[in-house]
């Protein structure tokens, strides 16, 4: 308002005045604190971090003991590299404290990612001054990204499937299962499906590599018009999907009998879906393999299941079409 732009210069200087009188009164001994700025990524500064006055004047004016978030190039970031932390450090002439939104699903409930720490460049640990990730809201779904951000800061790699592979062996044991209708303790899920759990359930901006790969091949294979199921190409595509299907229905009934209940009631919804959509597509490369004419349309009457999901919301997406990164165009 007025009188703010009379006493200061700019958002900057208003928000370190505020900052450091606030820090004075908490901790008149000193001791560090976090400070989350109004730009907290590069995409918010709108333009090259290093050009950006706001985080100059911030850097160079709040007390030295303050930790200024950033969460790097986007408020969930794909990666964070060298170069993106280099840049924000000389911008604000101090190092950078690192909020990681990687795996938070709070802006996107219908998903859940429990995969391993990714494309976090080790090199950058020297540049910042702490790091924090944000979890999912699944208190359970959290125990890879834990493992794996752990492995990350005290033997620093970027090689997510080892990582993945050790954090999976420390999971394995909360897979406990017992028979409660005969009393009885049953095998715990096995590790290679815990490792199915993990697949379609991974990271903000791509799924397990394996699922990445036949989605890849499917995607070629229908593209074509009149996939030919009989030929090798055909069969690799369709191969996939029904490998995938039969780990989901294997983990779906074996985690029913789980002991840790609130694990099963994590990822209970997102199997439950996975499994009515992975069941539909098989039947669909089913039904491709009889041949059907050029004008037969799927799914035919005997065909339909309760996995098309409609509503406010999926009509609210339909009006405005993205592609698979989200990004908006203008044709339809």
């Amino acid at each position: 308002n007025a009188k703010d732009g009379a006493v200061f210069a700019s958002l900057a200087d208003a928000q370190v005045h505020v900052a450091n009188a606030v820090c004075r009164h908490l901790s008149p001994s000193g001791g560090f604190r976090y400070f989350c700025r109004t730009e907290y990524c590069a995409a918010s500064t709108g333009q090259a971090a290093a050009a950006s006055p706001y985080l100059s004047r911030l850097g160079g004016g709040l007390d030295a003991a303050t930790k200024v978030c950033w969460t790097s190039r986007d408020i969930v970031s794909k990666t964070i590299d060298l170069d993106g932390v280099l840049e924000v450090r000389r911008a604000m002439r101090r190092r950078p404290f690192i909020w990681d939104n990687f795996h938070a699903n709070g802006y996107d409930l219908r998903r859940v990612r429990s995969g391993p720490l990714a494309r976090r460049d080790p090199a950058t640990l020297a540049h910042v001054s702490g790091r924090i990730t944000n979890l999912d809201t699944e208190f359970e779904a959290n125990f890879v990204l834990v493992a794996t951000t752990r492995a990350f800061l005290t033997e620093p790699t970027d090689d997510p499937q080892a990582a993945l592979h050790s954090a999976v062996t420390l999971w394995a044991p909360r897979f406990a299962r017992n028979d409660k209708g005969q009393g009885r303790s049953l095998p715990c899920v096995p590790k290679p499906l815990i490792n199915w759990l993990v697949a379609p359930c991974y990271l903000p901006f791509f799924s397990g590599p394996a699922i990445e790969v036949w989605v890849h091949t499917l995607e070629q294979a229908l593209a074509r018009p009149g996939p030919d199921p009989a030929s090798p190409a055909g069969q690799a595509a369709v191969a996939g999907p029904k490998d995938l299907q039969a780990a989901i229905n294997d983990l779906f009934d074996r985690m029913t009998d789980l002991n840790n209940r609130e694990l099963f009631h994590t990822f209970h919804p997102y199997l439950w879906e996975a499994r009515a959509e992975l069941q539909r597509l098989v039947t669909y490369l089913d039904w491709l393999a009889t041949n059907p004419p050029p004008d037969a349309a799927f799914p035919q009457e005997s065909l339909v299941y309760n996995s098309y999901r409609r509503g406010f919301t999926a009509g609210l997406n339909d009006l405005v079409r993205r592609d698979r990164c989200g990004a908006v165009g203008h044709g339809r």
